[in-house]
């Protein structure tokens, strides 16, 4: 009975003809013509309108292709007048973020100021908000300063995003949108502290108990500690989600 579940989940695993537990690095350097499919076909998590979108967006800049695995767009600055008003980007960006969905793996590049961080603040708020992406997005950087630059045009757009990471390092308007401030004023932080606090009152007496008393109230400890656990992983599951 487990053994064509097993089959079944496997099937999933190799749908993009990598052996399982192939590296990114791989992806991104390998020669062979498996890396070169992975990286240059589309996720199975991008919703089909949104490669309709790109397909149509296929006339506005041509990729080209870096080490012959990875999708590569370089940004330029163009007139205002070649602008997508509606979208705040211009034809490389669009050409960038059409790339990026028709890409596991792609690469934007160009001078400072020419929109790269836009481009990729816009894929992610075209992904959740215009397309319905409906799983979350991981965002990551080289540095803080990156990652607030990320998180600044998503909260600006109106995306809900949360920061990772050390409060102290983030920027201190974007406080509020860190895991740690989004937890700390969650409705059920009250109902963790008050089951916290009874958790810590039943350690207290717990080694004042004696004989049968003694076992069950390790056996209430292990409820209580379970109960406390499961309530700051559903909190934590609702911020991120």
């Amino acid at each position: 009975r487990g053994e064509p579940k097993r089959r079944r989940k496997d099937d999933e695993e190799e749908e993009d003809q990598l052996p399982l537990g192939t590296c990114i690095r791989e992806v991104l350097l390998g020669s062979g013509p498996v890396s070169a499919a992975a990286a240059s076909s589309a996720s199975g998590l991008v919703p089909r309108s949104a490669l309709d979108w790109a397909k149509q967006q296929t006339g506005e800049g041509t990729p080209s292709v870096a080490g012959g695995n990875v999708a590569a767009v370089t940004l330029s600055g163009v007139q205002a007048a070649q602008e997508d008003t509606a979208l705040g980007m211009n034809r490389s960006q669009l050409a960038g973020v059409a790339t990026a969905l028709n890409h596991k793996v792609s690469l934007l590049q160009g001078p400072p100021g020419t929109g790269k961080t836009t481009t990729i603040v816009q894929f992610l708020v075209m992904l959740k908000r215009n397309f319905g992406l409906k799983v979350p997005i991981l965002a990551c950087a080289q540095s803080n300063v990156a990652v607030d630059n990320l998180l600044e045009g998503l909260v600006d757009a109106g995306v809900r995003a949360v920061r990772t990471g050390q409060p102290v390092k983030v920027r201190e308007s974007l406080r509020d949108a860190t895991l740690d401030a989004r937890l700390i004023n969650h409705p059920m932080q009250a109902e963790i502290e008050v089951a916290a606090n009874e958790l810590r009152e039943h350690c207290r007496r717990l080694p004042q108990m004696h004989g049968r008393d003694r076992g069950l109230g390790h056996r209430d400890k292990s409820i209580m500690t379970k109960k406390v656990r499961q309530l700051r992983e559903t909190m934590a599951s609702q911020v991120l989600e």
